[in-house]
């Protein structure tokens, strides 16, 4: 999710490039209604930090989830995420036919994976970011780098508590995936 806060006296609801930042890319702010202000004028910009807090800790624990996949022997890629307040979901490409999850063990999965996730949560990993040769942003969340351009908590003990709420198959043949969802404190 994006930022939200206030531009001057109008409130912004989305914030959305269009190119890519630092690189001559347009940065717009959706606004709840037209403002009060012209091109020119300058205005107070302030971001929702509540909102910004909660937003990086759900999408750090999207990648700390990634690490506990590993740290589980699971080698399936990740492939998706939906790190918004409600509903969150990591997905992982499970399209194998020969090595796919059965029921049976993605329900064995299951505490395992939650287990993992709170040594993560304990171990409070610092979070690193840098820049690749190509200029790409990585985020580095529990040891794990992963191209990113969202926003993350310091450590991974500032997620808080994560709960792995499920564990389904979504999909069918070639295009069938993990999809491991989750829900955070507050």
């Amino acid at each position: 999710p994006s930022d939200v806060g206030t531009l001057g006296d109008a409130k912004v609801v989305s914030v959305f490039a269009d190119g890519r930042a630092g690189q001559g890319g347009v940065v717009y702010h959706a606004l709840e209604a037209a403002p009060k202000f012209a091109v020119g004028d300058a205005v107070a910009c302030r971001v929702d930090a509540e909102h910004r807090l909660r937003s990086a800790r759900t999408h750090s624990a999207g990648h700390l989830i990634d690490v506990a996949m590993q740290r589980c022997g699971v080698g399936l890629e990740p492939t998706k995420g939906y790190h918004w307040a409600t509903g969150c979901y990591v997905e992982y490409d499970d399209s194998n036919a020969e090595t796919r999850m059965t029921a049976d063990e993605r329900a064995a999965l299951k505490p395992k994976l939650q287990a993992a996730l709170d040594e993560l949560l304990a171990e409070d990993a610092p979070t690193d970011v840098s820049t690749d040769a190509e200029g790409t942003r990585i985020v580095t969340v529990g040891g794990l780098p992963c191209p990113c351009g969202g926003t993350h908590v310091a450590s991974s003990g500032a997620i808080g508590a994560v709960t792995i709420e499920a564990l389904k198959k979504k999909g069918s043949g070639k295009s069938t995936a993990l999809r491991v969802s989750y829900s955070m404190s507050d």
